[in-house]
C-alpha cells in the first residue's frame, strides 16, 4: 500500500509483504513515473500483465530489492473522492500462471479491500 506524501507529491510504501519492507518506506515512488502515480492520478484501477513494457514503470524498486516485477493489479485509495494512495498486488501467482477466473476473484477483493483500509486510513488521520 502506498499513501501520498502531500509535502513532496510522492508516494511512499506505508505497508508491504516484502522482507524488506523497513528499507522502502523511506523511498520515494514519483507520481509522474510509476503505474502507482498513474493509478493515483487516473483515479482509476488497473491491471498491467506486463509491467516492464508499460511506460509508466518505475524502475526504482526493482533495482533497490533486486526483484523483477512481471504483473500487477492496483487500485486508488480514495477518502471523499479525493485520492490518498494506492494499493496493489504485484506477481500475482497460479499453478498455470493467470488463469481467468481466480484473476476475477483477486480483482474483486483488490476492490474491495480499498473499502475497508480506507476507513483505517481516514480514521487514524
Amino acid at each position: 500500500m502506498f499513501l501520498l506524501d502531500p509535502a513532496d507529491g510522492n508516494l511512499y510504501f506505508r505497508a508491504t509483504t516484502a522482507i524488506s519492507s523497513n528499507l522502502l518506506s523511506d523511498v520515494p515512488v514519483p507520481l509522474d513515473e510509476s503505474i502507482a502515480g498513474h493509478i493515483h492520478n487516473t483515479g482509476k484501477p488497473l491491471i498491467v500483465d506486463d509491467v516492464q513494457s508499460n511506460p509508466h514503470f518505475y524502475k526504482g524498486i526493482d533495482k533497490l530489492l533486486g526483484f523483477k516485477s512481471k504483473s500487477l493489479m492496483g487500485v486508488p485509495l480514495k477518502i471523499k473522492e479525493k485520492s490518498i494512495g494506492v494499493l496493489e498486488a504485484v506477481n500475482k501467482k497460479t499453478r498455470n500462471n493467470l488463469h481467468r477466473k481466480m484473476l476475477i476473484r483477486s480483482w474483486f477483493w483488490l476492490l474491495m479491500l480499498p473499502l475497508q483500509l480506507k476507513m483505517l486510513v481516514y480514521m487514524s488521520l
